[in-house]
């Protein structure tokens, strides 16, 4: 009797340690926008992974519209993001000069071991 509550035990603990993960998910936690002292523009960035594997890769990229015009995009690698990890960039504008621009769109990229995922994140001012 107690070799088969054994058996049962350990079925369930195998059952229960072989759920799946979650992607990873990269997000942009925090945002902040303004001028330099040279004048230009620029947007301070944080993203957070929020999933439960790593982020490898990860690549933001910024892009600026005026008029729905596309007028300077910047690409800025993060390297990888861990689980609940977080990372702090600063992205200088240099086309912008005392005047933000209209549109300020963030699209993050990364990679992670099953497939390779886009997660476009927008923001308009």
């Amino acid at each position: 009797m107690s070799n088969k509550l054994i058996y049962i035990f350990i079925i369930i603990l195998i059952i229960c340690s072989c759920e799946p993960k979650k992607d990873p998910k990269v997000i942009v936690s925090e945002k902040k926008f303004g001028f330099v002292e040279s004048g230009h523009y620029f947007a301070d960035v944080t993203l957070k992974n929020v999933g439960e594997i790593p982020a490898y890769f990860v690549i933001l990229i910024s892009t600026a519209y005026t008029d729905g015009n596309e007028i300077q995009r910047v690409e800025r690698g993060y390297g990888d993001l861990f689980p609940n990890g977080e990372k702090s960039f600063r992205i200088i504008f240099d086309k912008f000069r005392l005047n933000p621009p209209d549109t300020v769109n963030f699209e993050v990229t990364f990679s992670h071991s099953i497939s390779n995922s886009v997660a476009p994140v927008g923001y308009d001012r």
